[in-house]
Formats: structure tokens, sequence, C-alpha cells
């Protein structure tokens, strides 16, 4: 059954146009579609990196990058977030550093600060695609 699931996301990659992504790049596209394929499929850690088919920038399973999601400064990008911001969206990213697995990709935008799509996975190991913003640390 899982080996369907993430047949069927892989299938449909191209297909889901992700209603948070509002971006004309083409490139930034296909990214965001294949992160939300890994998440609808309920794809693992492991199946989500090969579903999407870039490594990712941030990999909390990594130790040395578990170290480096505590020192990052990320917020929500606004511009991607469901509108209004609900308290859910808003908690989840508040929450991010104290999730079981955050894994997120650098989005190919030009941007003063590096945009990124990324999943995160509660300890029972749900996932939930989130929008944000990386800021240098302080």
């Amino acid at each position: 059954m899982r080996a369907i699931q993430l047949a069927t996301a892989i299938i449909v990659m191209g297909l889901i146009v992700p209603s948070t992504c509002t971006s004309l790049d083409p490139e930034d596209d296909a990214l965001v579609r294949r992160v939300n394929a890994s998440a609808a499929a309920r794809a693992n850690p492991v199946e989500a990196e090969t579903i999407v088919g870039i490594k990712p920038e941030m990999n909390s399973n990594l130790i040395d990058d578990r170290f480096r999601l505590a020192r990052t400064a990320l917020t929500i990008d606004l511009a991607q977030a469901p509108q209004p911001v609900d308290k859910e969206y808003s908690m989840r990213i508040a929450r991010l550093k104290r999730q079981a697995t955050v894994m997120y990709w650098v989005r190919p935008l030009d941007s003063r600060h590096p945009r990124v799509v990324g999943i995160t996975w509660d300890r029972q190991g749900n996932p939930a695609v989130f929008f944000g913003v990386v800021y240098p640390p302080r």
C-alpha cells in the first residue's frame, strides 16, 4: 500500500497546484508541487527527499542540522501563508523547532532573505507543509 501511495504522489506531482503557491517561476512551482505531493502521500522524511528529488537545505534528522535549526531565525512567509493566517498555521511555525523532524528546501526566488518550503513531521509521523523566510542569526 505504501508503494502505491508514493507512486501516486510521483505521478500526480505535476498535477497538484497548491493553493498557497503564487510563484511565476516554473522551477519554484515544481519544487512546491513536489513538496506538497510528498506531504499528501504522507511520505516519511527519507521518502519525501526521494519524491522532491533535491537534497534539503535543512534535515533535522542529521545532528549538525538539528543544531543549526536551533540557531535559525525562521518566520512565516506571509506571501505564501494561507490568508488570513490562522492560529494553527502560526503555531506550527512557532513550534517548528520542537517537531520530530523538519526538512526545508530553499526556493529559487530572488529575495533578500532565503524563502523556503518545507515539511514538519510530528511525533506521530504526520506531515505538514510550511512556507518560511530564514533570517541571519543575531
